[in-house]
């Protein structure tokens, strides 16, 4: 039987976002699967290139940057590795 490595539970999302590898250059189109508080799973069709990028969700999310942990084909976990505040959290 496998273990959970995960530390929080992950939300299904399946929406497109956009995924930029350099600072300045071109974004290319991806499918967000699923996402949490610490990372997410998408497919892209440059998954064989990418180490850090940043992921620009459609629903008018902040960018968040990212690190790939692993890859299989086309599908990416990756953990985002900028500072934010956690989704649950509430400004008072």
């Amino acid at each position: 039987m496998l273990n959970e490595r995960r530390s929080g539970p992950r939300n299904g999302f399946n929406r497109y976002a956009r995924i930029q590898a350099e600072a300045s250059g071109p974004t290319r189109d991806c499918l967000v699967v699923n996402i949490s508080e610490e990372s997410v799973r998408l497919h892209s069709d440059i998954a064989e290139t990418l180490s850090d990028f940043t992921l620009m969700l459609s629903d008018g999310r902040p960018r968040r940057s990212c690190r790939v942990k692993w890859r299989i084909g086309f599908e990416i976990g990756a953990t985002f590795t900028d500072q934010r505040a956690p989704l649950r959290a509430s400004a008072a």
